[in-house]
């Protein structure tokens, strides 16, 4: 889920190396959760047998929940997995075609809420489908989430296989804690210089800490603007770039060369993250 050759040519430490799997698995920018849920034991009031996809980190998720073979719409950003490209694209940038959607007359919607305003989520429900939202802030929420809705479409197996692999992660980060505990930003790179960064009640400030990091940014749950003065202040020694997979080294290469972050440790240090 990373530029494997933006990942050589940037250096980095031994807590990098623990986070990126753990991110890599748990980054559906919604989340993973694990907990004591049996999954079989919740009962299904009807059976799905098709699904619309609002964000790319819930057309992913269908993998591992196994419901990919029932996506009927997705977001035009989705790039995994390869077998979901059949479905059509209802989503630009995170602009439902509502219209579209109706005409695949989903049996469900799915979506992540930290995509969308509360605006967007009135009108997504009220196309009268069932609808199933990530939400989660921490991995143990993402983990009761995952089995939630693998009850629903009927990919139970599929999906305790999926959250033994995010609790192996998590609890390997957590069995070597790096000291003294890094600080780390995660960043979405934005045109004109406008980056993004994760709030620390956010999902991914939960892996952050689940991986033995301390998550910089601000106090809030989504991606807000960042402030360049803030992350000054902040000094991370690691920042965690979402990128895309086409254009992964120019967006490395807009933080990298921010001449507002020049003195951030990050990038100083050149320890960037990218993940796609």
């Amino acid at each position: 889920m990373r530029s494997e050759a933006i990942r050589e040519a940037v250096p980095q430490s031994e807590f990098m190396r623990r986070l990126v799997p753990l991110l890599a698995m748990a980054v559906l920018l919604a989340g993973c959760q694990s907990t004591a849920i049996t999954a079989g034991g919740i009962r299904r009031s009807k059976r799905i047998s098709s699904v619309v996809s609002l964000s790319p980190s819930t057309t992913e998720l269908s993998s591992a929940v196994g419901f990919t073979q029932f996506l009927k719409g997705r977001t035009a950003a989705d790039d995994y997995p390869l077998n979901m490209l059949n479905a059509v694209p209802i989503v630009a940038s995170v602009k439902p075609d509502y219209e579209k959607i109706k005409e695949a007359n989903p049996g469900l919607i799915v979506y992540d809420a930290s995509l969308y305003n509360a605006s967007d989520i009135q009108k997504i429900k009220e196309l009268g489908f069932d609808t199933f939202e990530i939400k989660g802030n921490t991995l143990k929420d993402f983990q009761k989430e995952i089995y939630l809705l693998a009850a629903k479409v009927g990919g139970e197996t599929t999906a305790s296989t999926y959250v033994d692999r995010i609790v192996f992660a998590a609890n390997a980060a957590k069995g070597d804690a790096p000291s003294p505990m890094p600080k780390v930003a995660v960043i979405l790179p934005g045109s004109g210089g406008e980056h993004y960064i994760a709030g620390t009640k956010s999902f991914l400030a939960d892996v952050i800490r689940n991986s033995g990091g301390e998550p910089v940014g601000p106090d809030a749950d989504k991606f807000v603007v960042l402030s360049p003065e803030s992350i000054l202040a902040s000094a991370p020694d690691t920042i965690v770039v979402g990128v895309d997979k086409s254009t992964a080294a120019a967006q490395v290469g807009t933080v990298l060369n921010d001449a507002r972050l020049r003195t951030v440790p990050a990038i100083v240090n050149k320890r960037i993250v990218p993940i796609d």
